[in-house]
């Protein structure tokens, strides 16, 4: 399991696709529908693009 932002989520999926060495991966997303604000920070700068 990998957690980014739906904002990232294409991005990773893209990545996912092409470097996968399987046909058809199993690359689907589970939206967050709560968390604690500390941990859903901690998500969106974990991912966050480097300047």
């Amino acid at each position: 399991m990998l957690t980014t932002t739906s904002d990232r989520y294409p991005e990773l999926e893209k990545y996912l696709l092409e470097k996968h060495p399987w046909d058809n991966p199993e690359v689907i997303a589970v939206p967050i529908a709560h968390g604690a604000p500390r941990c859903l920070q901690w998500i969106e700068d974990s991912v966050a693009p480097e300047s």
